[in-house]
């Protein structure tokens, strides 16, 4: 099979499978070289949003590459998902640093029913030490005094962030539909091995991996936005699954 040796970008969002990618799959591709988590947020994340050069990022990704097209895998590159991703702002910012760096890159994408993701980011909260209850947790803004107000003076949860479409369509008209693809968690969950092959005409698998494509724009992106805009479904939905501590009008 001829391979793509375009660079590759698997951008998250997390809890959609990033983890077993980066140990188990990744690493073992033949047409790639992937690149360590810490060289891609020094490349990629930690400069200043007023300071970033797209050639030394470059550099510092190449250098690591060794030769070989990098493949790149790291969920922060769709911004955190207790944080909203920074009132949305993290993710759009990467795009646009990935284009500059790697205009000809390849776009992985990785979403998950908002329900379930919901779900996996509380309960990713509490394991992170978090005490608040789910009522608390998803809808912040009422917790909050007036100083703080604006998302963009003190971060936190944002319901948003899992409008995937948005975040797509920002990819979709950077590097077009050709170069972005979006990976679903419920196929990953149901085949992890089968779901890591179909990247084989991205040039992310070893040759001996069967190509099955993923067009984006065929994949039914799930909003459910009758859970995210109705404070008492949504919590219904993150009962069933992690558990609910708060009551209605709970302040702790």
């Amino acid at each position: 099979m001829q391979f793509d040796h375009r660079p590759v970008v698997h951008i998250g969002h997390s809890k959609t499978g990033t983890t077993w990618f980066q140990k188990s799959f990744y690493p073992s591709v033949t047409s790639h070289r992937f690149i360590d988590s810490g060289i891609v947020r020094e490349a990629l994340l930690a400069p200043n949003g007023l300071a970033f050069e797209a050639d030394r990022a470059r550099e510092l990704i190449l250098a690591a590459a060794d030769g070989v097209p990098p493949l790149l895998c790291d969920e922060r590159l769709s911004g955190s998902n207790l944080a909203g991703g920074l009132h949305g702002m993290v993710a759009p910012e990467v795009a646009r640093r990935l284009k500059a760096v790697f205009p000809d890159a390849r776009i992985v994408i990785g979403i998950r029913a908002q329900p379930e993701m919901l779900a996996a980011a509380y309960s990713q909260y509490v394991k992170d030490g978090g005490t608040h209850g789910t009522r608390r947790f998803l809808f912040p803004d009422s917790y909050f005094f007036a100083a703080s107000e604006y998302r963009t003076q003190a971060p936190r949860f944002d319901l948003a962030h899992f409008e995937y479409q948005r975040l797509i369509r920002v990819y979709l008209d950077l590097f077009g539909k050709e170069n972005v693809h979006v990976l679903l968690f419920e196929q990953f969950r149901a085949g992890p091995l089968d779901c890591a092959r179909s990247l084989a005409h991205i040039g992310a698998a070893p040759p001996s991996a069967p190509c099955r494509n993923i067009d984006c724009l065929r994949v039914r992106v799930v909003l459910v936005e009758v859970a995210l805009d109705d404070p008492q479904i949504a919590r219904v939905r993150l009962e069933e699954q992690v558990g609910d501590r708060a009551h209605p009008g709970d302040q702790a």
